[in-house]
């Protein structure tokens, strides 16, 4: 967080120690609770954590949906 801000608007996850300590700030929403609920019942063992966010298919470029 930037010293312009307090960090009271900011909506952030923070993990310390591989999740022994998580600290979160204006957290609203479905989509939003269920990464923090997937983050807090991870079984730390050594291996990659991919959260990705899919592109631009073919219908959405034709303003279709499905």
């Amino acid at each position: 967080l930037s010293s312009e801000t307090d960090g009271e608007e900011v909506s952030f996850i923070k993990l310390i120690d591989t999740g022994k300590k998580i600290i979160l700030n204006n957290i609203s929403g479905y989509l939003v609770s269920k990464i923090v609920s997937f983050l807090m019942n991870l079984h730390i063992i050594p291996r990659p954590i991919y959260l990705t966010r899919h592109g631009e298919s073919v219908y959405n470029a034709e303003g279709r949906v499905g």
